[in-house]
Parts: C-alpha cells; sequence; structure tokens
C-alpha cells in the first residue's frame, strides 16, 4: 500500500478537502500563499488538488502581455481550472497590434478562419477601410504601405529566436485560446500613459471583443466599467448570466434592446457609473466616434428578461445618476415578482421623489437581499428603512447619510439608531 493510503486526511471525502484548501488559500488570509508553499510539498494528489482551488480564485492581470506571460508559464492541464480573471487595458496593452498591418497585403483565400493570422487579415482590413477619425487620423495607402512593412515586417516581427512582440494579435490570441473554460471576466480600462503609440482605440478594442467572444463563448459574468460597452459583443455570448456595466453605448437603445432580450439566460444586472474616477474625456469631446447613448433605458429595463438581481451604483458625489430617476424605478416594477436582491449605491443624495418611490418599491418587492447607501435629502434624517422592508427580505444593509450623521442600519446591527459621521 502505498503511504497516502494511511493519510486521514486523504482518506477524507474530496469535497471537504476542497472545503479545506478554500479555507486555507483564501485571499484574504496574510498567510493563504506560505499555506500553498506548505501544501503543495505534501505529496503530488494534494498539490493538484490544492492547485485547482487556487486557480479557481480570482486573478488580476495588469496587462495583456501579463496575462499572456502567466499562461505561457502554466502547466498547461491546470489551465482550464483558471474561471476568473480580471484584465487592465492601457492604450499600450495593445500597440502590438499595428505591426500586424502588413498581413493586409496577404491572400486571405489561403487563411484558415479563427487563426492568427486571419485575425491579422481582420484588424488590417478594419484598419484600411475606417473612416478618419479627428485626433487619430487614418493612414493614406502610401502610409499603410509604410506602416505594413516598416513596422510590421522590421520592429514587430521576431528575428531568430527571439519572442514575439508583447500585445501582439498571434500572442493575444494563442492566451484566449487557452482560456475556453473562462466564466468570469473583468475588462478594465485606464488611461494611455504619455507618449503611448497613438491606437485607432475603437478598433482595437473591437478585435479583442471578437476574439474573447470566438475564444470563450460560455462566459457567464463579464464586468465592463468606465468604458462604454460595445453591444454586439454581448450577441456574442449566449450563455451571459450576469452584467455589469456602466449602462453606455455607441449602439442606440432600440438597437441594444434586440440584444439583450436574445441573452435568455441574463438575470443580473448592475449599473455602474464612474463619472469622475479614470480621468477620461467627457462623452461631448469624444471625435473618434458616434456618441455614446444610455443603453438601460427605462423602456428597455421594462421589456428585457426578468431580472432577479439588480443593481445601480453612481460612483460620484457630484451630479446626478441618470439610472437614479423616478422613471427608471418605475420601470423596475417589471422585475418585481423575480427581484430578490437589489443594491442602491450612491455618493451623491437623493431626490425626494425618488427616495420615496424606491421605498415604495422596496415594500411592494419580493426582496431577500437589499444594500442602501447614499446621501438622504435634507430633512428626512429619520425616515423609517424597517418600515418599508417586505415580509420575504432576509438580509439587508443601510448606510445613509446626511450632512451631519451617518446612520448605518441592516439586519446584523439593528440596535444601532445613529452615529457620528466623521
Amino acid at each position: 500500500m502505498s503511504a497516502t493510503q494511511y493519510s486521514p486526511f486523504v482518506a477524507l471525502p474530496v469535497e471537504l478537502r476542497v472545503q479545506i484548501y478554500e479555507e486555507l488559500l483564501d485571499k484574504n488570509r496574510p498567510s493563504h500563499l506560505y499555506n500553498y508553499s506548505a501544501i503543495t510539498l505534501t505529496n503530488r494528489q494534494i498539490r493538484s488538488e490544492s492547485t485547482e482551488v487556487l486557480l479557481k480564485q480570482p486573478r488580476h492581470f495588469s496587462s495583456l502581455p501579463r496575462l499572456a506571460e502567466w499562461i505561457t508559464k502554466a502547466p498547461p492541464n491546470l489551465v482550464p481550472f483558471v474561471k476568473d480573471i480580471s484584465i487592465h487595458l492601457h492604450n499600450d496593452s495593445l500597440s502590438g497590434f499595428a505591426g500586424c498591418l502588413s498581413n493586409y497585403f496577404s491572400n486571405p483565400a489561403k487563411m484558415q478562419p479563427n487563426t492568427a493570422e486571419w485575425w491579422e487579415y481582420q484588424y488590417a482590413t478594419q484598419v484600411k477601410e475606417a473612416p478618419p477619425c479627428l485626433h487619430r487620423p487614418l493612414p493614406s495607402e502610401q502610409k499603410l504601405l509604410y506602416a505594413s512593412f516598416s513596422q510590421g515586417l522590421r520592429l514587430f516581427t521576431p528575428h531568430g529566436n527571439a519572442p514575439p512582440k508583447k500585445g501582439s494579435i498571434a500572442e493575444t490570441w494563442s492566451t484566449l485560446k487557452t482560456l475556453r473554460t473562462l466564466r468570469i471576466l473583468r475588462i478594465i480600462h485606464g488611461p494611455s500613459y504619455p507618449g503611448s503609440f497613438p491606437l485607432r482605440w475603437d478598433l482595437e478594442l473591437t478585435l479583442l471583443h471578437s476574439m474573447i467572444a470566438v475564444a470563450c463563448p460560455d462566459l457567464h459574468n463579464l464586468t465592463y466599467p468606465s468604458n462604454p460597452l460595445p453591444m454586439d459583443f454581448l450577441s456574442s455570448l449566449p450563455e451571459l448570466r450576469a452584467l455589469q456595466f456602466e449602462g453606455f453605448s455607441s449602439t442606440p437603445a432600440v438597437a441594444a434592446l434586440p440584444i439583450l432580450q436574445n441573452l435568455k439566460h441574463l438575470d443580473s444586472l448592475a449599473l455602474y457609473g464612474f463619472p469622475s474616477l479614470y480621468g477620461f474625456p467627457s462623452r461631448n469631446d469624444n471625435a473618434s466616434g458616434p456618441p455614446d447613448l444610455p443603453s438601460i433605458t427605462p423602456n428597455i429595463l421594462k421589456a428585457i428578461n426578468p431580472l432577479r438581481s439588480f443593481e445601480i451604483a453612481h460612483m460620484s458625489d457630484s451630479g446626478d445618476s441618470p439610472y437614479l430617476t423616478s422613471e427608471m424605478i418605475a420601470a423596475m416594477g417589471a422585475h418585481c415578482p423575480t427581484l430578490r436582491r437589489l443594491k442602491v449605491h450612491s455618493g451623491g443624495t437623493l431626490k425626494i421623489e425618488v427616495l420615496m418611490d424606491l421605498l415604495m418599491f422596496i415594500k411592494a418587492s419580493q426582496l431577500t437581499e437589499l444594500y442602501l447607501a447614499f446621501h438622504l435629502p435634507e430633512n428626512m434624517e429619520d425616515i423609517d428603512i424597517e418600515a418599508h422592508l417586505p415580509s420575504t427580505i432576509n438580509k439587508w444593509e443601510c448606510h445613509l447619510r446626511t450632512r451631519t450623521m451617518y446612520i448605518p442600519r441592516g439586519s446584523s446591527n439593528l440596535a444601532i439608531s445613529g452615529m457620528a459621521w466623521k
């Protein structure tokens, strides 16, 4: 008999062992890396099981090249266990895409669809056919030819055994193909660095979205904060169940509705607003494409498939959220029979009529979870939230602010009525 047969730990059911691994490898524990190093030295079985648990936890990558580098080093048999990742994108993240312009002169008839060469040709064709924009003028035929050979062949083509240029289309496609079992994806946009390569940012993103949709068709959860979400991207994700985004797109609401309705499994929607967090130019200054429009209007919200979870987060104390309105709250009524979780978070002050409409909706709902955090209107400090809770509620939490008071209330601290807000 092997030594592992006498181990009380290995003799436990696998479900219990997984729970123990999850507790030991919880990233909130300061010792989780030490614990991982220790248990991986036990034996091969425990190392394999614990590594699977670790890889299933959310992972953040500061750029596409960092993700590609990590995938290259990861054991191929363990990559399918990666289910949850975040990718931070800057303009520079896709700078290597420009080196693929040379493939505009390739023969598409000889290309297999969804290969690195095929994706490069798609990008080069889009650059050639795209209309010019104010900040990034489209290259003329001569400039395209020059870019193709001087950048595509000389700067971005590896020499000898040199590795490919970081951020290239081929490298990105190779990386995404290995993540076919990915279920949760967060694409976080950041501003470009000073002196970054002047890209047609919309074209690079469109290509990246297309590659993600083909490589990871079974995505269940997509988070797309701080940048307008292209609705066409969603039409390629039929298994999507949860969507978190800014609520804006270049797609008009009338065109966004059929796309959202075709997402038959979508039952969780979160609308995040970051008006000042990332320092992007205002929408009115965006001259590189059509203006960004609200994709979730009251009429759209009423018409989409029934939701079980809905969230509105206005991450600013200035301006009003386009989603914290009486019209939007009235539209939420269409989801009253199915909605079980509601979260409303705003850094600003709710209008009195919006607050009262929200409380009336909550009272008539069948919610089991509720989270409220916002500034109360003047003279509303004594509002009784508990009186508006439905009988179905199991968990609720409130962080209500006024100019002078911070009033946390919830199922875990019912005795607290108020405290000084510092």
